[in-house]
């Protein structure tokens, strides 16, 4: 008897360790697939170099990581110079902390050859009156590499006038 009720021993005693395990591993791999969810939204303007405080440059920005993958739409409009108009289809995200770059390919445009190109832009969401953008980067390989584009924040930082953006990450 006391072999049969030492084996039962050892049997429970691995049973509650492979269910302690089990238990152990299902949080990990919880976590691990509920990654959070991104995003960039809001729009204003933009001045250039010679008058960064000035508004030239009108912007939209529409940008959503989600379980479908990104999606979204960036829009730059430039009253004086319909030239540099374009609107695109955001295809990357890149949020860190307030930081984000928006890229994504060119799908009208008003500068010949510019539709099928990429294009990145930057955000800081620096809180009501302080957000600021990056120049906007366009005709620039397809697809774009938003992690590789953290060097627009390197670049002059526009203020963002009369409007707002918010990044989420």
């Amino acid at each position: 008897m006391p072999s049969s009720a030492s084996s039962q021993m050892k049997g429970l005693f691995a049973s509650l360790c492979i269910l302690a395990f089990a238990l152990a591993l299902v949080p990990a791999v919880s976590s691990g697939a509920a990654a959070p969810f991104t995003s960039v939204t809001g729009s204003g303007w933009r001045g250039n170099i010679s008058t960064p405080t000035t508004p030239i440059h009108h912007f939209v920005v529409s940008a959503h990581s989600g379980p479908e993958g990104v999606s979204g739409i960036y829009s730059l409009s430039s009253p004086a110079n319909p030239l540099l108009d374009f609107t695109g289809r955001v295809t990357c995200l890149d949020v860190v902390g307030d930081h984000a770059i928006v890229g994504g390919v060119v799908t009208g445009g008003g500068e010949p050859g510019q539709i099928g190109t990429g294009f990145a832009v930057g955000f800081i969401d620096g809180g009501s009156g302080s957000d600021r953008q990056t120049f906007t980067d366009v005709e620039i390989a397809a697809p774009v590499d938003c992690a590789a584009e953290q060097s627009l924040f390197t670049l002059m930082l526009f203020p963002v006038l009369n409007g707002n953006v918010v990044v989420n990450g």
